[in-house]
């Protein structure tokens, strides 16, 4: 990749060109701090319909991944694809305020597992909470805190599942 000539740097503009003082500070706090918030959704449940805008897997398949499409979408035997697994969706919303050093976020996850294929699917919330900090280029340590009640655990039905989770660590990049 080429490094642009300075003509054409100078058609695009800069962040300080283009945001409000106030956003630049940190929403008018002065100190550098940026906000941002995330939503995602997904959904690997067979759907109930043949339009080829909304179709999913075939209305006799047991889960999204018997399509062709996915016959060779794997590894080692094991197959790649959704975290939450098939016929399931999964909704989670994040935000978080942070600066060069520091970023904090909560996120909320909802997922049912086995919607369409078992006959009590598995319904999880979790609440989650992690601040990072880079001390160096290189270097940086977390902590994060996390909640997790799954309702229906096993696919049995009213089986609850709890946990908890406090997490200190390190990570480490070498570029």
């Amino acid at each position: 990749m080429t490094k642009p000539d300075k003509k054409e740097e100078e058609k695009y503009l800069s962040e300080e060109e283009i945001l409000p003082d106030e956003i630049k500070s940190g929403l008018g706090l002065g100190i550098g701090i940026r906000a941002f918030i995330g939503a995602e959704y997904l959904n690997t449940k067979i759907s109930n319909t043949y339009n080829p805008k909304f179709w999913r897997g075939g209305p006799n398949s047991p889960n999204y991944y018997t399509k062709s499409t996915y016959d060779y979408f794997s590894y080692n035997g094991r197959r790649m694809g959704a975290h939450s697994g098939t016929s399931s969706d999964d909704f989670i919303i994040m935000m978080g305020i942070g600066n060069q050093k520091n970023i904090t976020f909560i996120s909320f996850n909802r997922e049912r597992h086995g919607v369409k294929s078992m006959v009590y699917p598995e319904l999880k919330n979790e609440l989650n909470l992690t601040y990072n900090r880079k001390i160096s280029k290189h270097f940086t340590i977390f902590f994060t805190m996390e909640y997790e009640h799954i309702r229906n655990y096993a696919f049995t039905k009213d089986n609850i599942s709890e946990s908890k989770l406090l997490w200190l660590g390190t990570s480490y990049s070498i570029n």
